[in-house]
């Protein structure tokens, strides 16, 4: 069980990773529960990828592209 006073140390290329993630949904006009949908990733690590503390791997990074309509390099880049 992980000890609630420990913090997460977030890698900024994830925090930058998810708020790329966000503004496409953003841009989109889609909730959390709409692009789980289309991706079929739930809505807890959807928003975990959105938060920076989710690593997420080429294959969902290529469903979340597709969903969002961008490519991955603008995900990635």
């Amino acid at each position: 069980m992980t000890d609630p006073q420990v913090k997460r140390v977030l890698r900024p290329e994830l925090v930058e990773l998810g708020n790329r993630v966000r503004r496409a949904r953003y841009a989109s006009s889609m909730t959390q529960a709409e692009l789980s949908d289309r991706t079929g990733l739930s809505r807890v690590a959807l928003s975990n990828i959105e938060l920076g503390v989710k690593e997420v791997g080429v294959l969902k990074l290529r469903r979340l592209a597709a969903a969002l309509n961008v490519s991955v390099g603008q995900l990635v880049d």
